[in-house]
């Protein structure tokens, strides 16, 4: 294959980084290729005016000089080096966690996947779930290359938005202006004592009930039906477990329920620290994901012990949160998650090695037309791959809307969920946060 005239897709130039961003931008970068061996480094094409120096650390720093590009015609440059079906390749694999090798139809397409002759850094691996081969791209050059590159259509806002028919409406706003201050309160005495070294579990429903009777928390609607009170997450649990994990005592409630919801989200968001903790952060705090949005993921036990910085995740959300918030439409909770999976930083509250502890216990996942299943008979799931996404992108974004939403902040709507999960007879929903369906 010849290399490539010119790059078949769109192209966008980024703002100019400040001397700041560059510093930490190469820094990422070299910390980012470190990883690799220096006869794999050396493989990765460079203009023929940019020499390899032979020492692994010499050779860090030109890579992290050439890949910080200064503008777009740097860009083009390096992708100038591959041929179109590479290049086209390229731009699939920075909007995808991994795409099946068996999708190819032609030589030239398994071809583009190796991208050249010698560079394979991380990209092939086989995936076990569903017997085939699949291509990854590396995180380093993802992060390098998804501020360049324009997203597909389906990443727009626009392709979001949805209509919610007669669905019922959950709003808390209004009424968090008085519950909260009381569930604030009622935490205070004996339930943040019995509750505290619990976290990790629901509360049990003599504890709902009676939070619920002292604060008037209002629940979401699929809590006050039995039909579907068990594939639901409950509004009130959420917010005392919420509360309870960002151990701050000094919760301001003189001004109403939003004084306290706006005090608990900048300490959650990282805007501001608790007071006593203005230089580390309490385990809860940073693994609230862990603890509390994840149920559907078994962990290691001693997995958020050793977690101190605030998770990417929750800046990732917070950003697209901010960009839903300037619309008034409704959009689907899916079709979101998916758009913030293509368009921002990787979703995730753990780092892509701690994310190899995490797990889902099943038989089979079916989930968009494709059934994955272990051919090794462990009944063990993990979020890599294509299955990353539906693991662990969606429910984890779902989860944040219904944390925001029982807080006030939101305004969702709920529909029961498929039956993915497969043990034995029985199939069941990933998440009890799966039953999200469009936020506004």
């Amino acid at each position: 294959m010849n290399k490539g005239e010119t790059f078949p897709l769109t192209v966008k130039t980024k703002e100019a980084d400040t001397k700041r961003d560059l510093v930490e931008l190469r820094t990422q970068i070299r910390a980012g290729f470190d990883r690799y061996g220096c006869l794999t480094l050396r493989k990765i094409p460079l203009p023929h005016n940019i020499n390899a120096p032979k020492k692994k650390a010499d050779l860090l720093e030109t890579l992290a000089d050439f890949f910080a590009f200064q503008n777009k015609a740097a860009l083009d440059a390096w992708l100038m080096l591959f041929p179109p079906a590479a290049q086209k390749r390229l731009y699939n694999l920075v909007f995808d966690d991994s795409i099946i090798i068996g999708e190819c139809n032609s030589q030239e397409d398994v071809e583009s996947f190796i991208l050249n002759d010698e560079l394979r850094l991380d990209f092939l691996r086989f995936d076990r779930f569903t017997s085939k081969f699949v291509v990854a791209l590396p995180e380093v050059l993802r992060e390098i290359l998804l501020p360049w590159l324009e997203p597909p259509p389906e990443a727009a806002l626009d392709s979001c938005v949805c209509t919610i028919a007669d669905r019922e409406i959950y709003s808390n706003e209004n009424e968090i202006y008085d519950s909260f201050p009381r569930l604030c309160e009622a935490l205070k005495t004996e339930y943040k004592r019995h509750y505290l070294g619990n976290m990790r579990w629901p509360l049990n429903k003599t504890l709902i009930k009676q939070l619920s009777e002292t604060s008037g928390f209002k629940p979401f609607p699929y809590s006050k039906k039995s039909e579907t009170a068990n594939i639901t997450p409950d509004a009130l649990d959420l917010a005392v477990r919420f509360i309870l994990c960002m151990d701050d005592d000094d919760v301001p409630l003189s001004g109403g329920g939003f004084a306290g919801v706006k005090h608990l989200l900048d300490l959650f968001f990282g805007k501001t620290a608790a007071k006593g903790r203005e230089t580390d952060y309490s385990w809860r705090h940073v693994f609230f994901e862990g603890i509390v949005l994840t149920p559907h993921l078994h962990k290691s036990d001693n997995m958020g012990f050793f977690c101190r910085t605030l998770p990417l995740s929750r800046a990732v959300f917070l950003e697209a949160l901010t960009e839903t918030a300037r619309d008034d439409r409704w959009f689907s909770a899916a079709s979101l998650a998916r758009s913030v999976q293509m368009t921002k930083h990787r979703f995730s509250f753990l780092s892509r090695e701690s994310e190899n502890a995490l797990w889902v216990r099943a038989d089979r996942i079916t989930t968009d037309g494709t059934t994955y299943e272990d051919i090794d008979g462990a009944g063990v799931f993990f979020p890599k791959y294509m299955l990353h996404y539906h693991l662990l992108v969606e429910p984890l974004f779902k989860a944040y809307c219904c944390l925001m939403a029982a807080l006030g902040v939101l305004e969702i709507t709920q529909a029961v969920p498929p039956n993915i999960v497969h043990i034995k007879d029985q199939a069941t929903p990933l998440s009890p946060f799966s039953s999200l369906d469009a936020l506004r």
